[in-house]
């Protein structure tokens, strides 16, 4: 058997995140809100835990960006999601998906 490294670990939690997206309200300023379906960086540090570091998510999906695997959804900068998977709250975050889905 292969050696599973954290980056694995990480690409696995993405592709399971990916089967079922959470959704997200999305708050835009002047505007009625909206649900968007994707995950974000959060979303994954709480499925695989604290022993893998916010670093290590980030190079993985910024990678993974990269390879055309993954897409930001597009949103205006000034919009926020609620809720945030760890604390609930309405926050600023990128939400992606998987590139080949159109949602």
């Amino acid at each position: 058997m292969s050696q599973d490294t954290k980056r694995d670990r990480v690409w696995k939690t993405i592709l399971e995140l990916e089967s079922e997206p959470p959704e997200y309200t999305l708050y835009r300023t002047g505007e009625a809100p909206d649900t968007i379906v994707g995950f974000t960086k959060a979303d994954i540090q709480a499925a695989v835990g604290d022993e893998i570091s916010k670093r290590t998510i980030h190079d993985v999906v910024l990678t993974m960006v990269e390879y055309g695997l993954l897409k930001m959804v597009k949103e205006p900068s000034y919009a926020s999601i609620s809720p945030h998977p760890i604390t609930g709250e309405q926050v600023q975050a990128d939400v992606y998906r998987m590139d080949n889905d159109e949602r």
